[in-house]
């Protein structure tokens, strides 16, 4: 090989290289992005459970609230605001701690809980629950 066909090849060889690396960014580029897309897309859905199971959740722990308030046979003025339940009820001071120790070992999410003293026997109390 003489000095001209080696000055020649050298460009076009460096030329090919540099195509080929070209190529194999762009493909591994499109698969990065088909990967994020779907993995984005699975995040999102996942989410979207989530959100849909801990309401689902909400919603059973409130039943169970519920029917633990009508074993007892306590009946309470329920007021709802925008996405709350507010319960107030009165407790028997024989009966408060077994039904506020089930009630806080629940998964009701409570936002407020006050008790308040009414007399010797009986026991004000207040939760206020996200719907």
């Amino acid at each position: 090989m003489n000095r001209a066909t080696l000055y020649l090849l050298i460009p076009s060889l460096s030329l090919l290289i540099w195509l080929g690396v070209a190529h194999y960014m762009a493909s591994q580029k499109e698969q990065l992005e088909k990967s994020y897309h779907t993995r984005s897309q699975l995040l999102a859905r996942y989410h979207h459970l989530q959100s849909k199971w801990s309401e689902k959740a909400q919603k059973e722990a409130i039943k169970r609230f519920d029917t633990l308030l009508r074993l007892y046979h306590i009946q309470p003025q329920i007021t709802k605001q925008r996405n709350k339940k507010i319960y107030r009820f009165i407790l028997d001071k024989e009966k408060a701690d077994t039904i506020l120790n089930k009630l806080l070992n629940s998964n009701l999410a409570i936002d407020r809980f006050t008790i308040e003293r009414q007399d010797d026997q009986h026991l004000s109390v207040t939760i206020g629950v996200t719907l």
